[in-house]
């Protein structure tokens, strides 16, 4: 049994079911088993079967601390927010280094019943703040991954990174049905720095990547449906630089038989009352859209270039602001947009104006400096 764990693991490990973690909750004792491998070097085994409680789940009722040095594999399991807490499923001690979570087969993280934990109740009525709702949630931790992981219905993001140095996360599914607001997927805050976002997907109820401020960080391969919102969003907050961005491929997931009348594949927009964009050296291509706006231009940025938009289905505008003030960009570049949107297949194989709901490829009256170049419209539009 242990050569077997040992393999799964690649090296030394130990089982989270060993009888001298069991504590009175699972959460307790998945601590109780990262305290005790501090500092061995060992891999935790966290399996499906919960021998303390004789089931195939893992209820946490507060937060599990990563520590320095924690490697954690789940290995076919499945953890659930225990009902009426308001605490995160993970974190990190303050300073944590050299952190891996990571699944193992079918792992599935799920917020369980929500909480009415939201961002309009939050601080009121005897509620904590929103924050506690993350289900991840790291801050000032360096050297981190988290791979190979379903989430789903978390209760609101699921992953928030604040000033988190050399995070990577991939292979991320997510499911959320979007009965509440704000069921996000990845957010970096901050400075948070050095980060690499790979292969997701699924659907989340907000944004799918969230940007509030970073550097030096790369995202490839999103297939995703992110709802009403974006697959990315890159935010101007208030004395916050995001910059240093490259994004590769980014795809709209969702079903053609849900109508998606708002939201984008890539969205520049701003915190109410920022001034100044601190958004700047974004590198995106490959980019394929049925979202209204397939790029939404609503905050300034400066020395970007995006190359190979395509949009499709029944999206109405390929680039488009909807900002009521200026939107003043600097060495601004969108190059290669294919609209293949204005029209929509019917059940008979003709095609469905759209342009009498105003479908046009760009609307950019309110916008400076922005250079959108080789337009190629679809062979109805163009004869």
């Amino acid at each position: 049994m242990q050569n077997d764990l040992n393999n799964l693991a690649g090296g030394p490990c130990v089982s989270v079911n060993e009888d001298r973690f069991r504590r009175e909750s699972d959460a307790e004792t998945v601590q109780a088993a990262i305290d005790e491998a501090r500092g061995t070097g060992a891999t935790l085994i966290l399996p499906r079967f919960n021998a303390s409680k004789n089931r195939n789940e893992w209820r946490i009722d507060r937060s599990v601390v990563l520590r320095t040095g924690t490697r954690l594999l789940l290995d076919n399991a499945f953890l659930i927010q225990e009902t009426g807490c308001y605490d995160h499923m993970f974190t990190n001690e303050p300073g944590a280094e050299n952190i891996v979570l990571s699944g193992e087969g079918f792992v599935t993280l799920s917020g369980g019943q929500e909480n009415r934990l939201r961002e309009k109740t939050a601080n009121r009525c005897g509620l904590p703040d929103v924050i506690k709702n993350v289900m991840i949630y790291l801050s000032g931790a360096k050297h981190v991954t988290i791979q190979n992981l379903r989430i789903e219905h978390q209760r609101y993001h699921a992953v928030v990174a604040d000033s988190v140095e050399d995070l990577t996360v991939r292979n991320v599914d997510f499911f959320a049905y979007p009965h509440v607001p704000n069921m996000g997927g990845i957010v970096l805050r901050n400075r948070t720095e050095r980060v690499r976002i790979e292969n997701v997907t699924g659907r989340t109820g907000d944004d799918v990547i969230l940007l509030r401020g970073g550097s030096d960080i790369e995202i490839r391969n999103v297939l995703a449906d992110p709802a009403r919102a974006s697959l990315v969003r890159i935010k101007a907050e208030s004395g916050e630089k995001t910059q240093g961005i490259r994004i590769d491929t980014l795809m709209d997931g969702s079903r053609f038989y849900e109508k998606k009348r708002s939201g984008s594949v890539l969205a520049f927009s701003r915190q109410e009352g920022t001034a100044a964009s601190g958004i700047s050296d974004v590198r995106a291509e490959n980019l394929y859209s049925r979202s209204e706006r397939a790029i939404a231009v609503d905050s300034a940025f400066s020395d970007t270039e995006i190359r190979n938009l395509m949009t499709f289905g029944d999206n109405i505008y390929a680039v488009a602001s909807r900002s009521k003030e200026p939107v003043e960009c600097r060495d601004a570049v969108i190059e290669g947009v294919y609209y293949g949107a204005g029209s929509l297949p019917n059940n008979s194989g003709s095609f469905i104006s759209l342009q009498a709901r105003g479908a046009k490829p760009l609307v950019l009256e309110n916008v400076r400096g922005l250079e959108v170049s080789g337009v190629c419209l679809p062979e109805e539009e163009r004869s």
